[in-house]
């Protein structure tokens, strides 16, 4: 091998005339080790953590002051940086003005307890928490300190059906003043788009006479190609109100969800006070997110069609639809119970 030009061997690993090379990148920093004998990536690895326990772990600043540090190193405009954004919102919200390594672990944990207790879905916790971690570990290194590791993640319920009957939808959506959040979630309650979906909807998508709706493509699990979907006369008049209100691109679902979270209290009183006795037929800790599980179970419970509903749900895996519609396979049985109280 001629002498200067070397080989990569593997991440991190190098060959050149004279041997070997180790080569990391530590809080921006390059280092390179050479060996004679040829590495391997757990040599790697347990040098990358000696290096990284000798250096001293970053701590001056804010926690929202490293989030904004953090945020530089992900891809500008991208939606990898986007949902990393929305992850830390809440974090530099109730933790922003402390400094990073006095957030302990029981912090850590009390806090998405809580958010848990207000509502939130484990996977969007579980997100939240990965995200702080990822702070932790991009900052302080692999091997630094980082207490998010001390903290579980959050078991989640796949099982569960997250339905909400139609008129409980439309007195929860009754509740929410007249503004964007209500046209961003009547678009959700309508169509079943995540949020993400309705974040990216542009004018030129909507065709209003033909009741058509070009979606672009999904880019979570396998990914969806952009397809064309057609609307309901209700979902035809929500997206009208939306484009008409300029509700289009990316909003805050923590915004959304605060003011969603007391249209439900203030829907689930109304529903008391005119139904006395009767239980408050809807999942607890209800979520924006279940608007599009509501949509899409209705859908299936008129049209008995797994793959159509797949097709509006934009899942590349029928699987995944299975679980949005179990609510309406469950009101089926329901019904039946009932017939059978009936007879009796």
């Amino acid at each position: 091998m001629p002498r200067g030009k070397r080989t990569r061997i593997d991440t991190g690993l190098y060959q050149d005339s004279i041997g070997f090379s180790i080569c990391a990148k530590i809080h921006g920093t390059q280092f390179e080790q050479r060996t004679k004998a040829q590495p391997d990536q757990a040599l790697r690895q347990r040098w990358i953590e000696q290096l990284t326990l000798k250096m001293p772990t970053r701590t001056k600043g804010t926690l929202a002051g490293d989030i904004a540090e953090y945020l530089t190193t992900l891809p500008p405009k991208s939606r990898r940086k986007q949902n990393a954004r929305n992850s830390l919102d809440p974090w530099k919200e109730l933790h922003g003005e402390s400094t990073r390594h006095t957030l302990t672990a029981v912090q850590i944990r009390s806090t998405l307890a809580q958010w848990q207790a207000d509502g939130r879905a484990a996977s969007t916790l579980n997100h939240r928490r990965q995200e702080l971690s990822n702070v932790y570990r991009t900052l302080n290194g692999k091997a630094g300190a980082n207490p998010v590791r001390d903290v579980p993640r959050i078991p989640e319920r796949r099982d569960e059906p997250r339905g909400i009957p139609p008129a409980i939808v439309a007195l929860i959506l009754a509740q929410i003043p007249e503004g964007l959040t209500r046209r961003r979630l009547e678009v959700i309650a309508t169509t079943g788009l995540p949020h993400v979906q309705v974040g990216r909807l542009h004018p030129r998508d909507f065709h209003k006479a033909a009741k058509t709706l070009y979606v672009r493509p999904r880019r979570k699990g396998d990914g969806v190609a952009g397809r064309t979907l057609p609307l309901t006369k209700a979902a035809t008049k929500a997206l009208a109100a939306f484009f008409k209100a300029k509700a289009q691109g990316p909003f805050s679902n923590s915004s959304v969800h605060k003011m969603f979270r007391a249209a439900v209290t203030a829907a689930r009183k109304a529903w008391q006070k005119a139904h006395r006795g009767k239980a408050w037929p809807a999942p607890d800790n209800l979520r924006p997110y279940d608007l599009r599980h509501s949509f899409l179970s209705e859908a299936y419970r008129r049209s008995r069609n797994l793959g159509a509903v797949a097709e509006l749900a934009l899942h590349a895996d029928i699987r995944t639809t299975q679980r949005y519609v179990e609510a309406a396979v469950s009101e089926t049985a329901r019904k039946a119970i009932e017939q059978m109280d009936a007879d009796e």
